[in-house]
Order: C-alpha cells, then sequence, then structure tokens
C-alpha cells in the first residue's frame, strides 16, 4: 500500500459524506429522470473506486481514463440544467447511440446474435419508451464547444482535461505522471503531482457529474479537497461553472428489439472466466521487471509502456470481479485495447516499424510541446510544467522524455486514427469486431445512457454492476491488450536484463485462448 497522502484522506471525507446521499433514480420514472439517475449512480460508484486505487498507489492512468468520462457526465449534468434541454434528450441520445451500433454492425457485416442484449441490457420503460425528434448533445461535443466549461467543472485549468484524455488514449505523456525520482512503481502508482491532480479531478468533477454541487456540506469538503490538491500542484484554481446553452440535436431512428432475461447461465460463464483469469494473472505477475537490470538504470521507453498495461489490465480483472467499481473494467479494457492497436500498427510490420515508431515519438513530441504552451498560456508556473512532464533529470533517465526533440521544421507525422488502426485486424474471424468492441466499451467509458444501462445492469454482491456481455468483453479485450501491447515491450527488457521469456511468452498466449474462448457465449463477438 502506497504511504498516505493528504489528497486521498481529503477524497475519503468527500466521499464518505456522498455515500450518505441519496443518490438513485426510481426505474419507473421517465428517461429525462432515468439516465441522468444512473449516471450519477454510476458516478459515485466509479469516484469511490478511483479513491481506493488512489490510496492503494495503483490504476492511476486508468483514473486519469475514468474521471475523463465523469466529466463528460458533469458537463451534460450542467447542460441539462441550463435553457437548452427539451424533454425527450436523453432517450434520444440512447436511441442514437443504439443505431451508431446497429450501423457499424452492418457495415462490417459481423454476426451479433444476442445483438439485443447489448441494445438493451437494463429492462426499464425509459428504454423503451417512444422516441422523440431530439437528443441531447454528448459530453464531449459540450466540451468541446464550451472549454471554459472543463476548467471549471474540473476547478482548474482546461488544460488538465487534456491530461485526462491522454490517459484513456494510451498516450505516453499521461505516463509520465507516474514517473517520479525514487519511484519503484512506473506505470502504476501517481507521482506527487499526478495524484494530487487525480484526487482533484475526481473529487470536482464527480460533485457535479452526481449533481450534488449544491450540497453546502458536500461544497465545504470538495473545497478543502481542491485547497489540499491545489498545495501540491500549483494550479490556478476556476470558479464553478455556470448555466450552459448548447443546441438541441434531432434523435436518432428507433432501433426494434426484444429484451433477453439474464439466466443462470450467465452467471456460470462468468464464474468459469473467472477461473480461467486468475491462471492468467497468476502468469502475468511472473513476467520480467526493468527494476531487474544490472545496470540499475530503467529505460521508460520500454518500461513504462508494459509496467502501465500490467497496471491496467490488474485494474480490469479487479474490478470485473466486483473488488472495486465494476465499470473501470470497461474503462481500463478500452485503454489497453487501443494501446494493442497502437503496438500492432507500430510493430506488425517489420519493413514499415522504424517509420511507425517515429510517428509515434513524433506524435508524443509533438502534443506535449502543444500540452506546455496551454499550461503556460493558462497561467501554470514553468516549474510546475516541469513536475508534470519532465518529472526526472537526465542524469537518472537518459530517455525519460519518452519523445525525442525534432529539429524546428520537422514534419508532423503522425499515427492513423484508432478506428483504423483497430481495422488491422490480429488473426481473428471476424476483423470488424475490435472496432465494434472499442465502440461498445466506449459507452460505458462516457457514461452515456446506453453506457449506464450496461454499468448497473448486473447484481453483484456490493450492488448494480456492470452487465454480464460487457465485463465478458472487457477481461477478453483485456487480456488481448496484454498480449499486444506489453509483450513485445517484455521482449526487449528481457532482452535487457538477459532473461529468457520463450516459455513464459508460450504460456501466456495459452492461457489468453483459453480466456478469449470462454467469454464468447456471452458476447458473441469475434
Amino acid at each position: 500500500m502506497s504511504a498516505a497522502k493528504p489528497e486521498t484522506g481529503a477524497l475519503d471525507r468527500l466521499n464518505a459524506a456522498i455515500g450518505e446521499r441519496d443518490v438513485g433514480v426510481e426505474l419507473s420514472a421517465s428517461a429525462d429522470e432515468v439516465f441522468p439517475g444512473l449516471a450519477a449512480i454510476t458516478t459515485t460508484t466509479r469516484m469511490f473506486g478511483c479513491a481506493v486505487l488512489l490510496r492503494e498507489g495503483v490504476g492511476t492512468t486508468a483514473v486519469a481514463a475514468a474521471t475523463r468520462g465523469m466529466l463528460e457526465s458533469a458537463a451534460q449534468t450542467k447542460w441539462r440544467r441550463g435553457p437548452s434541454w427539451e424533454t425527450g434528450a436523453a432517450r434520444g441520445q440512447l436511441e442514437y447511440e443504439r443505431q451508431g451500433l446497429v450501423d457499424l454492425i452492418l457495415r462490417y457485416g459481423l454476426f451479433v446474435p444476442n445483438v439485443d442484449r447489448w441494445l438493451h441490457p437494463l429492462h426499464v420503460q425509459a428504454a423503451i419508451d417512444p422516441v422523440g425528434s431530439v437528443r441531447a448533445p454528448d459530453g464531449k461535443r459540450i466540451i468541446d464547444k464550451r472549454s471554459s466549461l472543463a476548467s471549471a467543472l474540473l476547478g482548474m485549468p482546461s488544460a488538465a482535461a487534456e491530461l485526462l484524455a491522454m490517459a484513456g488514449h494510451a498516450n505516453a505523456t499521461a505516463g509520465l505522471l507516474t514517473v517520479s525520482e525514487g519511484s519503484a512503481a512506473l506505470g502504476s502508482e501517481a507521482s506527487p503531482v499526478g495524484s494530487a491532480l487525480r484526487a482533484h479531478a475526481v473529487g470536482s468533477v464527480g460533485v457535479h457529474a452526481s449533481e450534488l454541487s449544491d450540497d453546502p456540506e458536500i461544497r465545504g469538503l470538495l473545497s478543502d479537497l481542491k485547497d489540499v490538491c491545489t498545495a501540491v500542484t500549483k494550479f490556478p484554481m476556476v470558479a464553478p461553472p455556470g448555466p450552459v446553452t448548447l443546441p438541441i440535436q434531432a434523435a436518432g431512428t428507433a432501433v426494434p428489439f426484444e429484451y433477453l432475461p439474464t439466466q443462470p447461465i450467465h452467471d456460470k460463464l462468468l464464474d468459469d472466466l473467472f477461473a480461467h483469469l486468475t491462471v492468467f494473472r497468476d502468469l502475468m505477475k511472473e513476467g520480467p521487471t526493468p527494476y531487474e537490470s544490472p545496470s540499475k538504470i530503467v529505460s521508460l521507453e520500454s518500461a513504462l509502456p508494459y509496467l502501465t498495461a500490467i497496471d491496467t489490465a490488474l485494474v480490469c480483472f479487479a474490478a470485473a470481479e466486483a473488488h472495486i467499481a465494476t465499470d473501470l473494467a470497461a474503462v481500463s479494457a478500452r485503454m489497453l485495447l487501443e494501446a494493442g492497436a497502437r503496438a500492432t500498427w507500430t510493430f506488425g510490420d517489420p519493413d514499415r516499424a522504424e517509420g511507425h515508431y517515429a510517428a509515434i515519438r513524433n506524435e508524443g513530441t509533438h502534443q506535449r510541446a502543444a500540452l506546455r504552451q496551454r499550461l503556460r498560456s493558462q497561467g501554470v508556473p514553468d516549474h510546475v510544467i516541469d513536475a508534470v512532464l519532465s518529472p526526472l533529470t537526465k542524469a537518472l533517465a537518459p530517455d525519460h522524455d519518452i519523445v525525442r526533440a525534432l529539429p524546428p521544421g520537422t514534419p508532423n507525422k503522425q499515427p492513423p486514427p484508432v478506428e483504423q488502426m483497430l481495422s488491422l485486424g490480429m488473426g481473428f474471424a471476424e476483423e470488424g469486431w475490435l472496432a465494434l468492441a472499442y465502440s461498445l466499451l466506449s459507452e460505458v467509458t462516457h457514461l452515456t445512457p446506453l453506457g449506464v444501462l450496461h454499468a448497473t445492469a448486473r447484481e453483484t454482491p456490493v450492488g448494480p454492476g456492470l452487465s454480464h456481455e460487457m465485463t465478458a468483453l472487457a477481461v477478453d479485450v483485456e487480456v488481448l491488450g496484454i498480449l499486444t501491447s506489453a509483450l513485445p515491450h517484455a521482449h526487449i527488457i528481457a532482452a535487457g536484463i538477459g532473461r529468457d521469456i520463450k516459455d513464459w511468452d508460450r504460456a501466456m498466449r495459452v492461457a489468453a485462448a483459453r480466456i478469449h474462448n470462454a467469454p464468447r457465449p456471452l458476447h458473441f463477438l469475434d
């Protein structure tokens, strides 16, 4: 366990007060009440899960990605309280999401026999009521149109929202927030600045997303949390947000489906999956570690993506088994699916690997330079920016920047969008299933109406949790992400420490194949 930090104590006190509030909704209510209510329930559960991870000193990248989703949910909450809201907007948004998934299935010609359970995981009247003509804008669009809203919801410069988003997209810069001098938990535990940034963001956007920002006690505890965190980060604080206006959009076309209730076989299939998962998790922990290097110098360039992938997978597995907030399984799986797609694009073709690797490095260089400039323009002092983006001296880690200095005028060659990288296929029967998996996991990550239905569809010992289908998909995708993103770096690390890992690699792949076969009767993809 990590040493106690003031910011995690302040976040725990805030969460304890939130836990005493009645954050919930009657499932028989209208769509305009049910979907925001389910989002508030999922948000508070996600807040509690993020607090556990920060307190334990693990899963810091997953925390950032999960918080970005809460930020988008908070933006929708503020929009709903403004003058642009129209009755039926939440129901229209759900149908728009359903239609998008159906379109994706048709585009790739996928066979998804249980599509009804994907489209309607929780049987509430609000999800089958007639669809009107309008839909709510998604949280990302609201933030993109109103950048000042992000800073107001976070209570700090909006560039912090970019740091959160980078975590969700397997960005190297986000990994730097797990790096600090003397740390033995690269990729896992947040640096002092990283921990304070995350605790501040979790508390601030969580309070707004769960619609508790008007509660005097909650406001006071949130103010205390911000003070504690700002003393570490030195980020300027920003005032709370006012009403948000943004034009309404057209709803999606109604998608026909039939409700298929959960059966005992669904629980048994998950139990079987978890049994296979135990073997894979134990094997994963036996992999090489960069700390075995005889030189005692850890190369972040391979160590950071490898250790972050392992850490993210452990978060996913713990969440799937309901040891922490179950929706974090989907958040973590989406992260590692993208990391795996990037690694496949980078290293998959030996003839192009050098150019693709350079493009990934170029992307990191340009993104970090742009982020540095935005932080500076928003009043963050240079020494604070350095603590975020350059946490180590070059003497301690010669390649600590992960990215390289480019001569002025160097073309900004970028890797393709993630959707294109996902279409590469990884030897599966239906290559398009990865794109569908990414879209499904994104629904939960971003706390959309369909996402919160999935996030609360399964009964677990600790309350409503992630649906059987989404849980199975998350575990399957997470394991695939380990094979595609972590194993290439594991071989680089093993070569550096003189360890032969061929047998371990083979055992990992055999265990992964068993896991991939186990959940298919649940999610029916591939």
